[in-house]
Order: structure tokens, then C-alpha cells, then sequence
């Protein structure tokens, strides 16, 4: 977990992942299921330890090959690997 941040939804454990993405591949995908696991149990926990409400979110921030930024992508409620991005290569 790199951030945990409050709002007016409740507490968000916040993975960011950072990189170049490419045709079959992108940043969000080294999150792996066992650390996504792992995030939603520490959510679950903190629901239950605070009474306010947690969720489980990604940020990816992407390159282009040339490594130059493309934008910042949050994926609210994360329940499994980010979907694929049409038309960013």
C-alpha cells in the first residue's frame, strides 16, 4: 500500500503503479492478485477496527515508450486487474 487517504466516501488503501505501457502490458498489471488480496483483507480490517467505510484503489501513472507522461488513471473500488486502455500503445 502506498497511500491511505480519507474523503467523504470513507478510507482508501491507494496502490500506485508507475511505467511504460505497451500493447500487452501496462503498469496495474504487476499488481498481483495475492497483493490485491492482501489490500482487501487490511480494507476489511479497517472497516471493522474504525467503522468507517475502506476500499481498495489503483492509481497507474503512464509513460509512452519514450518516457514521457500520458496520464493518471484511478481505478475506484479495485476488485481485479485494470481493464485493457483502447487506443494508448
Amino acid at each position: 500500500m502506498d497511500l491511505l487517504v480519507r474523503d467523504r466516501r470513507g478510507l482508501a488503501l491507494v496502490e500506485v503503479k508507475s511505467g511504460r505501457i505497451g500493447p500487452r502490458f501496462r503498469p496495474g498489471h504487476r499488481l498481483e492478485r495475492e497483493q490485491l488480496e492482501r489490500l482487501h483483507r487490511a480494507a476489511a480490517w479497517l472497516r471493522r477496527r474504525s467503522g468507517i467505510p475502506a476500499r481498495v484503489e489503483l492509481f497507474e501513472v503512464l509513460f509512452d515508450s519514450e518516457g514521457r507522461f500520458l496520464q493518471c488513471i484511478d481505478h475506484d473500488e479495485l476488485t481485479h486487474s485494470p481493464p485493457p486502455l483502447p487506443g494508448i500503445r
